[in-house]
This record gives structure tokens, sequence and C-alpha cells, in this order.
């Protein structure tokens, strides 16, 4: 989307306003593709916590009665 640089027209509230593709996703939705790796790096340490956890689950809960 960031290289989509046709003009559309937008209506809200009644009001038209001329914007491009790029700029209607990014306000609308909040999408930058500048920050991918940002978002990625994020990701990356939530999955490496949640494996950290799931390991410790497996080695200090164990539900076997002895």
């Amino acid at each position: 989307f960031g290289d989509n640089h046709d003009v559309i027209f937008v209506t809200s509230n009644n009001v038209t306003t001329q914007t491009t593709v790029a700029d209607y996703i990014e306000n609308t939705y909040d999408f930058r593709p500048n920050r991918k790796y940002n978002f990625m790096a994020g990701l990356i340490v939530i999955w490496a916590v949640l494996q950290v956890a799931i390991y410790l689950t497996f080695k200090y809960v164990s539900h076997l009665k002895r």
C-alpha cells in the first residue's frame, strides 16, 4: 500500500475528501509499512517469552501422583 498513489474520493459524514490509497489505508487502519520490523521484533520477543514459559511449566509442574 505504501507505493500506491492512486487518488480516491472518500465520503465521511457527508464530506467528500480527496486522498491517496496509501494515505487512506494508513489513516484508517493505522497500517504503517515502515514499522513492520518493529512489529516483527515485538512478535519474536513475545514468542520467546511464551517458549520459556512453556519450558518452565513442563519442567516444574507435574500432575503425577507418586
